[in-house]
């Protein structure tokens, strides 16, 4: 009966001694049948939760099946925990923790791309090229791999644009945020479109409209980012993207809501460039669902993978999202 089918599930749950003896022969059986991989990766895949710290992930595990609940990543056979701090502070941003992690080197506060001789908001120190540094899509282009990222923050956002620019103060995502005696500087939107690797990496998917293109309208539903700049200068860098693969001889897309993602011919198309929002993509639980509203994460997520797969030489995609607001 029902009652009995409850009566016994309860008394298999009660966490007595054998309960936690066997859940800890469990996982040293697992451990000590973990055969180890000496291969070389051929794609490389890494998810980054921007603001995804040891409290965020106890309180989120809690919520989704209480204290003893395990994510899917909790449990991979390899877990380890890295450091966040940086050279001139303890407690680090965005920008200069994904420099880090891409690029494998600790830098300044806001600082991205860049070594740590190059100080916040120095714009000449941060051109010189023994100063700036190369990060794993640069690797991972040279190793003859195809890149892309997806992200649902702005494309040009701190965490992202550790994988491609090189910035003294991570403010400067577009023109008009860049002072006056540093205009010689490119924001990191141009970085982004017009330099290497950036100009190289096959998908880009995210937010990040108003700094790509001056004149960028408001929309109910996607309304002007007040917290960060927006182009001044009359360029169009997604027309300058879309020029440059044109003048390369590659097939390419430009995607602009869910039904461009559900549309796309993966098979035939080279590049991608995605841009979903003036500033941060919504939220899951407050996004447009509708074919001509924003795509979810794992839409942008599979929709990188069927165009990055075709490489035999491999892959690496990074996929990002905010998980603190």
């Amino acid at each position: 009966s029902l009652i009995e089918l409850l009566l016994l599930a309860n008394v298999n749950s009660v966490e007595d001694q054998s309960f936690w003896n066997n859940q800890a022969n469990k996982e040293l059986r697992d451990a000590l049948n973990t055969k180890l991989n000496h291969g070389v990766a051929q794609n490389v895949i890494i998810f980054v939760g921007d603001g995804m710290g040891m409290s965020t992930i106890t309180a989120s595990r809690i919520y989704k099946g209480g204290e003893s609940y395990r994510f899917a990543f909790e449990q991979f056979p390899h877990v380890g925990l890295l450091k966040t701090y940086v050279v001139n502070k303890q407690v680090p941003d965005s920008a200069s923790t994904a420099t880090s992690l891409f690029c494998g080197v600790k830098n300044n506060y806001e600082t991205v791309g860049v070594d740590s001789f190059v100080k916040h908001g120095n714009c000449n120190s941060s051109l010189e090229k023994e100063h700036q540094l190369d990060s794993i899509v640069k690797w991972a282009q040279t190793a003859g791999k195809d890149t892309g990222f997806v992200t649902t923050t702005r494309v040009t956002h701190a965490t992202p644009s550790a994988l491609y620019a090189h910035v003294p103060y991570r403010g400067w995502e577009c023109d008009t945020r860049i002072p006056p005696e540093s205009k010689h500087c490119k924001d990191i939107a141009r970085q982004l479109i017009e330099d290497e690797p950036g100009r190289n990496i096959k998908v880009i998917m995210g937010g990040g409209m108003q700094v790509l293109k001056a004149n960028s309208t408001s929309k109910e539903d996607d309304p002007i980012d007040a917290w960060v700049c927006k182009r001044g200068d009359g360029k169009d860098l997604i027309e300058t993207w879309k020029d440059q693969k044109k003048n390369m001889g590659v097939s390419f897309k430009l995607l602009t809501n869910t039904q461009d993602i559900r549309d796309l011919d993966a098979d035939n198309t080279d590049f991608i460039l995605g841009v979903f929002a003036n500033g941060h993509m919504k939220m899951e639980f407050e996004r447009n669902k509708t074919p001509t509203g924003m795509p979810s994460l794992s839409e942008m997520t599979i929709a990188a993978l069927n165009v990055l797969k075709k490489n035999a030489n491999g892959f690496l995609l990074v996929v990002g999202w905010f998980v603190y607001f």
